[in-house]
């Protein structure tokens, strides 16, 4: 006998920035967990890092947008192919009745996936009820995205101004737990600073990331210091400009990584993600992200290291992204070159020696491999005060580099991350290239301490890779 579900309604207000048609819009929704049969669920949505990616590369090659919105897109799906029978809602309920969906519904597990299958259906056989094609200027997601003179502008305005300080807050001590009333307000600012971070505010990052952690539990304190943020919030604007970088040939990824080691709890990295010029100073970000490292950390070093391989992944899959956009099937490179402000991490990556941390022996295996299979192209150190990463992982850090590359896409040049040329800046802005490239006699170059070139021969690191 199949358990059957219960359904609800859900009632949502419309708000400035969400774009609803009606002031009131009630979902009839099912309460998908209560299944105990889990059906296939996956369904293939456009990751938010391919967003920004698609983004920047559409204003570098000055693509024209447009977007097309597919009424009632749920409504649809074609009949479901296994039985699902619901409790009707308390307002309409019968004794001694049950529903049986013929069709997918709000809350299913699988409602997304068999949504996807039945529209490519229905684009291969019939035309789609389209409800409005718009060019150059839509709204995506909560998300404005604007085609301008100057590239593209993505913009969360509108949905930062709609957001306003909580106005009753009990007047008692700050270490007092919260009621469920005041879990759920603090839950539901949590879910919107995190939606602008990712999208246009990295700055919030570290911020919804630690509202997160103290989902259960948050105190007075922390309700209090929501107001704090919506100041923030509004302090500057909420958005991100995409210009003209550079041709696809002088095209390339950097990537720059900082970690926050905790010894009392999980340490914290945050990765930045930059699609650049070789030759200048102009770039654009297409990722950004800030998360709990998942491995217990036991120093800097540690942590460190963890996350500039997270760093790698990220990098290596965005460039190869790319070069499918900008090169197809010719085969074209997007080169990678990543920088870190950790020192011991380089150094274990350059040397032939054992990492005397056992389990992180792997993870710098793993960094040396990338770079002799040339999916990485270098690892370079950056001085501390000049890693805009740094924002993603320290609360109270400002950076107007950071303002200057989301507005402007322009990398100060006080913050030596691109080739400038070509050329290497060691000399002249203080950054040492410790590990730098696989040379034509067969080794990997780094300095020592210095300045003289030491070399590292790569049939001694093949053995010792996987120790």
């Amino acid at each position: 006998m199949k358990k059957k579900k219960k359904l609800k309604w859900v009632i949502t207000e419309k708000e400035r920035q969400d774009g609803q048609k009606t002031k009131i819009k009630a979902r009839l929704v099912a309460r998908g967990f209560q299944e105990t049969e889990k059906p296939k669920s996956d369904s293939p949505t456009a990751l938010r890092e391919s967003f920004k990616t698609f983004i920047a590369v559409s204003a570098n090659e000055g693509f024209e947008l447009e977007s097309v919105d597919i009424s009632a897109a749920f409504l649809q799906a074609e009949k479901l192919e296994r039985d699902v029978f619901v409790e009707p809602p308390k307002d309409v309920k019968k004794e001694g009745t049950i529903w049986k969906l013929n069709k997918p519904i709000y809350g299913l597990e699988d409602a997304g996936k068999r949504e996807f299958v039945d529209m490519i259906k229905e684009l291969l056989m019939k035309n789609f009820t389209i409800s409005k094609v718009e060019s150059s200027e839509f709204r995506f997601t909560g998300i404005d995205i604007v085609k301008t003179r100057e590239g593209i502008e993505v913009s969360m305005e509108d949905y930062a101004q709609s957001i306003e300080e909580i106005k009753e807050i009990r007047k008692i001590g700050n270490d007092e737990p919260l009621t469920k009333t005041e879990y759920k307000v603090f839950r539901k600012y949590a879910g919107k600073i995190q939606w602008l971070a990712e999208n246009v505010r990295p700055d919030l990052a570290i911020v919804g990331l630690n509202m997160s952690m103290k989902n259960k539990d948050a105190t007075i304190g922390d309700l209090k210091r929501v107001n704090k943020i919506v100041k923030k919030i509004k302090s500057r604007e909420s958005k991100i400009k995409f210009g003209k970088i550079g041709k696809k040939e002088d095209l390339k990824i950097y990537g720059l990584g900082d970690a926050s080691y905790r010894c009392d709890s999980k340490s914290i990295g945050g990765n930045l993600i930059l699609m650049g010029n070789k030759k200048t100073d102009i770039v654009a970000p297409i990722y950004w992200k800030t998360k709990t490292i998942k491995q217990v950390c036991h120093s800097a070093k540690d942590a460190e290291t963890r996350n500039l391989t997270k760093l790698v992944d990220d990098s290596v899959y965005l460039a190869k992204s790319v070069e499918q956009l900008m090169f197809g099937e010719k085969g074209g490179k997007i080169p990678v070159k990543l920088f870190t402000d950790s020192r011991p991490t380089l150094e274990s990556i350059a040397s032939s020696k054992q990492v005397e941390r056992k389990l992180l022996r792997n993870a710098v295996a793993d960094l040396k491999e990338k770079l002799i299979h040339k999916e990485v192209e270098s690892y370079s150190w950056l001085n501390t005060k000049d890693m805009i990463a740094d924002i993603l992982t320290k609360e109270n850090k400002e950076s107007d580099d950071m303002v200057d590359v989301l507005y402007d896409n322009d990398l100060p040049s006080e913050t030596p991350v691109t080739d400038r040329g070509g050329c290497c800046l060691s000399d002249t802005k203080g950054r040492r290239d410790i590990i730098d490239r696989r040379t034509p006699s067969g080794v990997l170059r780094r300095q020592g301490d210095e300045g003289e070139d030491v070399t590292l021969g790569v049939a001694g690191m093949k053995r010792n890779r996987n120790l």
